[in-house]
């Protein structure tokens, strides 16, 4: 195809292939959807039993993936609630012991998520979705309500059968504020109050049905619920308020959310949407579901502030919206190993403005498409290849935009975070303080952690500061070695010593063997400590762990998704351990899952993160159950003792790295802090992330109230020269009769 005729495509081209090709064999997959659903219900059990207490029980039993899942429900003289949600092996029956442990009396959110099709029920309905392989995400996507809606129905009828109210049920799971409670519940019942009193709750609920609950536990609401006086002012009176001393649901938005089958605002978007003008409400779910997602991922970084989150000029099309953040984290890079030459010619004869206008208009289906059809179609110069122009045109025009993709961008903002506190913040806190043994406890690390956000995106809106974090993620590698040499091979050597001393995991033969089939052990060696050697479930993954930077790239590559030079540095320092779900059944394994446990003071291990193919949060369920069997069989049992192992460790690290003259806090670095050259190194890295003023030069770093709050978190009396100089130099500052100017520029916050 001649290059116009390329460039012809692009404007003009067609999709009705696809919607013909879309109905090809629509009965046949009906047929096949029907069988599938109608095993999952024939393998459901419905048992009445009572717990060893003598309390009735109805509960519905759900094979899965080697296991039973248990949901059940008990309710006494109609109010007195307990619900359960756990799994058993599937050779074993429910006792009246396990009923009675495993309740959980009083807690009505879980019971109202399953009502809802979240939680239990969510996680059944995806576990039937896994054995229809034949559908499209799209088709799975229009297919899901009605499984939902049958599932109800199913699990209605145990509730009813364990004595619950449905309605009632119903009228407090929707509430946006108050989580559901007993008193809430009770307050709706039919034997609450007189009939016409009941009715009258009932119909307040209806004009109010995200504030339910809110009105059934105030005592001044509910006495003007029941003696018919005017309702919109009392509420008024009592809906918490927002940051700005305003109602986190004005009398406006009340107004809209009226309708109990809209998609509402979560608590978070509320108080983004209580601070915007009536006409920002989302105007369709579509819009709200994308203001819901905006709001949870942007919120940890920007706080509820509307101007930095959606910029100035922001028109409340939330969806548009949430696709120009996606498309701001795209990666704009050229296709890797393209020769120079062979790029321009490519540049010259792609009609890319032309993409990008269809990319701005959220037409990602038909940017893949055209992708498609140049890759078939152009002429290929040295060095390229057809799949390599498709992905980088889908890539940069046409991002996943799924339901995680916001996510996504906010693990990777918590990693630059993480990145900028530890490399530089930190050390140069350190540094200005000038204490021998700086004390970096929980409180020092969490206030660092809120300056590092400040300066990453201080004066900036959401969109720079996204488009910030996809250039620093494609710089990975300089700020992992920010400052520092990259080993130390003393203090590596002490770690792995006194790793094998505290009982962490020595592969086996036996171990390196399932590893190498799994395509792990890539290197012939670990580089770092492991927590179990690799492990097969029931239902056939192998999961292994990653303890090679030459496993955490294989795994990079295979999952298409962020783990990297990041991870390995908390996989070296003993912050983080990551493992890979695979399936080998068919060859070379698939990489299915990657997730991580970090050390927690309460758990002992703790999963931090668990992520699909590229990125996706969406698990198979089937991949979920290995995952749980793994943590119950290897985890549990050594975690809290791994937890003081790993403790164990570090403290020896450290008493090396005194010995070898390092300084206190190189755990938290790497590199010595005391050493300027080394800060001056981390400074040409992480600077030019910073606001301009602060990020000008290192004085200026140094100057910035930030910083000098920074140091104050580890030395609040600022004993130091430096300190000292610095903080006279901000007071002379305050006072407009001193004439003298700062000798260095200050940050104002």
């Amino acid at each position: 195809m001649p290059i116009y005729a390329l460039k012809y495509a692009i404007i003009s081209h067609q999709t009705n292939d696809f919607e013909e090709a879309s109905m090809t064999g629509q009965m046949s997959k009906a047929d096949r959807i029907r069988k599938v659903w109608s095993d999952a219900m024939d393998g459901i059990q419905v048992i009445s039993l009572r717990d060893a207490a003598r309390k009735p029980w109805s509960v519905i039993r759900v094979p899965s993936h080697g296991k039973h899942l248990i949901f059940g429900v008990s309710c006494q003289n109609g109010t007195s609630i307990s619900s359960i949600d756990m799994e058993l092996d599937a050779d074993r029956s429910l006792s009246p012991d396990d009923l009675s442990m495993n309740a959980k009396r009083g807690e009505l959110r879980s019971l109202c998520d399953m009502l809802n099709g979240e939680g239990a029920s969510g996680r059944f309905v995806a576990s039937v979705f896994e054995e229809m392989p034949f559908l499209s995400d799209v088709e799975k996507k229009l297919l899901k309500p009605r499984l939902m809606n049958a599932w109800k129905k199913k699990l209605a009828s145990v509730l009813e059968n364990g004595g619950v109210n449905l309605e009632a049920l119903t009228i407090v799971s929707r509430d946006i504020i108050v989580q559901p409670t007993s008193q809430s519940y009770a307050y709706y019942l039919p034997t609450a109050a007189d009939p016409e009193i009941v009715e009258r709750r009932k119909e307040a609920a209806g004009h109010y049905p995200f504030l339910t609950n809110l009105m059934a536990t105030r005592i001044h609401v509910r006495e003007v619920i029941d003696q018919m006086q005017p309702l919109a002012p009392a509420l008024q009176g009592v809906i918490p308020q927002n940051s700005d001393g305003n109602p986190l649901i004005p009398a406006w938005m009340a107004r809209r959310l009226t309708n109990a089958n809209m998609v509402p605002p979560t608590a978070e978007t509320l108080h983004l949407l209580s601070k915007l003008p009536p006409d920002k409400f989302p105007a369709t779910d579509e819009e709200m579901i994308a203001a819901n997602d905006i709001s949870h991922n942007l919120m940890p970084l920007f706080g509820d502030n509307p101007q930095a989150i959606l910029g100035k000029s922001f028109n409340g099309q939330w969806n548009a919206y949430r696709n120009s953040l996606i498309l701001a984290f795209a990666d704009t890079r050229p296709p890797e190993g393209i020769p120079e030459k062979s790029w321009e010619y490519i540049q010259s004869a792609i009609d890319f403005k032309a993409i990008q206008a269809l990319s701005r208009d959220s037409k990602f289906e038909e940017v893949n498409h055209i992708a498609e059809l140049i890759a078939k179609n152009i002429p290929l110069p040295p060095g390229t290849t057809g799949q390599m122009i498709s992905s980088y045109i889908r890539r940069r025009y046409a991002p996943d935009v799924g339901p995680y993709a916001l996510s996504v961008i906010k693990d990777t903002g918590d990693i630059m975070v993480n990145l900028m506190r530890n490399r530089m913040i930190l050390p140069m806190a350190m540094n200005m303080a000038d204490l021998i043994h700086p004390v970096l406890s929980g409180d020092v690390l969490k206030e660092n952690n809120d300056i590092a956000i400040q300066l990453l995106t201080e004066g900036r809106t959401a969109l720079n500061v996204i488009r910030q974090f996809r250039g620093m993620s494609n710089a990975m590698n300089a700020l992992v070695n920010a400052g520092r040499p990259l080993t130390n091979d003393s203090v590596n050597q002490k770690m792995e010593e006194a790793s094998q001393q505290a009982g962490f995991h020595t592969m086996t033969e036996t171990d390196i063997a399932l590893m190498q089939r799994a395509g792990a052990w890539s290197i012939g060696k670990s580089e770092w400590a492991s927590l179990t050697g690799p492990f097969i479930s029931d239902n056939k993954y192998v999961i292994v762990p990653l303890v090679s930077s030459a496993d955490v790239s294989r795994e990079a590559e295979a999952m298409d998704h962020c783990i990297g030079e990041y991870h390995i540095a908390t996989a070296m320092n003993l912050e983080a351990f990551h493992y890979s779900v695979r399936r080998v059944e068919k060859g070379w394994p698939e990489h299915i899952v990657t997730f991580t446990f970090e050390p927690s003071t309460a758990q002992g291990l703790e999963m931090t993160m668990i992520n699909g193919l590229h990125n996706s949060k969406i698990i198979p369920e089937s991949a979920k159950a290995a995952i749980r069997e793994f943590i119950q069989t290897r985890i549990d049992p050594i975690k809290m003792r791994m937890r003081q192992a790993i403790k164990e460790v570090k403290e020896q690290v450290k008493v090396e790295e005194i010995n070898t003259g390092l300084p206190d806090g190189y755990h938290i670095c790497n590199y010595d802090w005391r050493n300027i050259s080394m800060l001056e190194k981390a400074f040409e890295v992480f600077g030019p992330a910073m606001p301009k003023k602060i990020g000008a030069s290192l004085d200026s770093f140094v100057a910035s109230r930030a910083m000098i709050t920074a140091a104050k978190t580890i030395d609040p009396a600022g004993r130091s020269n430096v300190m000292k100089a610095l903080t006279a130099s901000h007071r002379e500052g305050l006072f407009n009769q001193v004439k003298k100017k700062p000798s260095q520029p200050s940050f104002s916050p």
